[in-house]
């Protein structure tokens, strides 16, 4: 076989026959073919199993199961309408340089086939069929201080229920630890409620937390139907997330607040962060009566709101990163209240912040 060889010298650098055992070959004699078809190997490497919604994406090389033919390998479908959206194939120019991508499936698919061809640059062609398993989306995880069900299984605990026919969880007089979800999550306030995290956590720790969306909705009267989300005392220098979403925050008719406070601002390491509304993607949308605060007291590397507030309620926002004490020197190494603000409602909005900066990015007001 050729072997590019370089061994440090000019004596032999360059392409090289060499045999089996990668010893130089002094003679050889080199054979030409008059034909040497276009081939793709059908091999079950190239078959995609079952996946799930959300999946990590992957790619699979193409180039290495080509061969014969003339000049460049271009690659594609057969019938690419057939074909779900998260395959794709690509050549990036060259002869060795082909493959299948693999996206992460946003969807579900049934099983099914797909063939794939390779052209030369005579115009020959070569093809494979492939199998892809179904995509499938599994009934997510939701917890409710410590009790864990299904997204499609009915549940209650003390004084909350779900509804798995309307993916509604119903707060009536709550007092309970942490509410998470690995999907969409929709909480329905009847009274007055609380999510209480714990001061001393021995990891980062979340109050509401969704891997997607949170929307939370007032039983019928917003003065009364209301959500504290609260970790005071805390002694423990762990990141604290509040309220966490990886999509839009909705709150509608209700009150929601939040506050974090700290024991003693000696504990507050500048690792630790304190998130009140932290968002990994969306923004907060405060709408009909809806009033929302956000207040962080006496805690070092502090930000209130990390996405974008939309005030369009009649109700009142407030959000304060503040020294809990004006006589000591409990004051964040640094401190945000928003990134930023669109006001289109009634209510008034209020950022104190204290040594640090209100909005970091946008601040619209409408009439």
């Amino acid at each position: 076989f050729a072997y590019d060889y370089f061994n440090g010298s000019n004596d032999k650098m360059g392409v090289w026959l060499m045999d089996g055992e990668k010893n130089f070959v002094t003679q050889a004699r080199i054979s030409t073919v008059a034909e040497n078809p276009l081939t793709l190997v059908d091999t079950a490497a190239v078959d995609i199993g079952a996946r799930e919604v959300g999946d990590f994406g992957a790619w699979i090389y193409l180039t290495g199961l080509v061969s014969g033919g003339s000049g460049t390998y271009t690659y594609s479908w057969a019938d690419a309408s057939v074909v779900p959206d998260y395959l794709s194939i690509r050549t990036d120019g060259g002869k060795y340089i082909g493959y299948m991508v693999i996206a992460s499936p946003q969807k579900e698919y049934p099983a099914g086939t797909a063939r794939i061809v390779v052209t030369d640059s005579s115009g020959a062609t070569a093809y494979i069929d492939i199998t892809y398993g179904a995509v499938t989306n599994p009934p997510k995880n939701i917890m409710v201080d410590g009790t864990t069900f299904k997204e499609n299984e009915s549940a209650s605990g003390t004084k909350w229920s779900y509804d798995a026919a309307t993916k509604e969880l119903t707060l009536n007089g709550y007092q309970g630890g942490v509410i998470s979800s690995e999907t969409d999550i929709s909480l329905v306030l009847s009274g007055e409620n609380q999510i209480i995290l714990p001061a001393a956590p021995s990891e980062a720790v979340y109050g509401l937390k969704s891997e997607a969306t949170i929307t939370i909705t007032g039983d019928g009267d917003e003065n009364t139907d209301t959500l504290a989300v609260r970790q005071t005392g805390m002694t423990t220098p762990k990141d604290v997330y509040a309220v966490y979403a990886k999509g839009n925050i909705t709150i509608t008719d209700c009150s929601v607040s939040v506050h974090v406070k700290a024991a003693d601002p000696s504990i507050d390491v500048a690792s630790s962060q304190r998130y009140g509304i932290f968002q990994n993607g969306g923004n907060v949308y405060v709408t009909g009566k809806a009033a929302l605060n956000v207040d962080l007291a006496g805690t070092k590397n502090a930000r209130a709101v990390t996405g974008m507030v939309y005030a369009q309620s009649t109700g009142d926002i407030d959000i304060r990163v503040y020294d809990s004490d004006p006589n000591d020197e409990w004051v964040p190494s640094y401190a945000e209240g928003v990134y930023g603000v669109n006001a289109s409602g009634s209510g008034t909005v209020s950022i104190d912040v204290a040594d640090g900066t209100a909005i970091t990015g946008r601040l619209v007001a409408k009439d």
